[in-house]
């Protein structure tokens, strides 16, 4: 069998990408990236039947958009957290301190915050945006990042990310 390992540069926003984390043992989500194995002896980052799927971690959560990517939108998550737990769904961004386009002492009044967009205590999450309907869906903009916290320790469990592109037309 061929190892068809990627990294997570190799993961473009196409009309539709999935994304999958797990956890190993009892661990947490968080605004945590997650490794891909590059450079290393793995476990890699795989693409697999249409899901770009990391290796389960002791924690992990979080999805970048890179700044090349445009805008996103997060149309569904989904995920078996193992036991009923509290989770959050968080939108985010780093502080801008580049001097461009105001100026980096000035950084702190530009924050995006650390925006909860979804909460609940659950097993299983299944939240997904209506997209086909409406067009509606949570935009993501190049240089933010989403992730799902669980403010408990939970085993082995796995959550999906599914995202379109912002100015798809409806396929």
């Amino acid at each position: 069998m061929t190892l068809l390992a990627k990294v997570t540069a190799d993961i473009s926003f196409q009309s539709y990408t999935t994304i999958q984390h797990g956890l190993t043992g009892a661990g947490q989500f968080g605004d945590t990236a997650p490794t891909d194995g590059a450079g290393g002896a793995g476990p890699y980052l795989v693409f697999e039947n249409g899901i770009f799927k990391y290796p389960a971690q002791t924690s992990v959560g979080r999805v970048n958009i890179p700044a090349n990517s445009g805008p996103i939108k997060l149309i569904c998550v989904m995920a078996d957290l193992g036991a009923s737990t509290a989770w959050e769904l968080h939108l985010t961004s780093d502080s801008n301190a580049s001097g461009t386009p105001y100026l980096a002492a000035d950084a702190a009044k530009y924050t995006d915050g650390d925006i909860i967009t979804a909460n609940a205590t659950s097993r299983y999450i299944a939240k997904a945006y209506n997209f086909e309907q409406t067009g509606d869906g949570f935009l993501i903009c190049p240089g933010q990042r989403v992730y799902l916290k669980t403010t408990a320790a939970v085993t082995g469990a796995r959550v999906r990310f599914v995202f379109r592109r912002a100015f798809d037309t409806k396929a």
